[in-house]
């Protein structure tokens, strides 16, 4: 079986494999109702802005927690060494999202 399948044909066994009686139990008329609504949150999941700044407080706490120094003063407030580390890396992660994005 190939790892990548058209995004038809996956739908298409989805669908087969859905079984009715569990998709009346979850709310839904059909298994095809079941997949239309996964398929909009999934779309507006993806659709999301990212916020960046919560993302970037996050990775300056992760790698807080990652410093073997600030990890044994049992601190996790960012400093901003760590905020600079957290910067570098936004700046990739962007970088690659731009170039996926230019690739689509």
């Amino acid at each position: 079986m190939s790892d990548t399948l058209p995004a038809d044909t996956l739908r298409a066994d989805l669908l087969h494999a859905l079984e009715f009686a569990q998709c009346a139990n979850l709310g839904y008329e059909t298994p095809e109702q079941m997949l239309d609504a996964y398929d909009a949150a999934r779309a507006a999941e993806c659709s999301a802005p990212l916020d960046r700044a919560a993302l970037r407080q996050q990775i300056a706490r992760a790698l807080v927690r990652y410093d073997w120094n600030a990890g044994l003063s049992g601190r996790d407030t960012p400093s901003a060494h760590h905020y600079g580390e957290a910067d570098a890396v936004m700046a990739v992660l962007m970088a690659d999202e731009a170039e996926t994005e230019g690739g689509r």
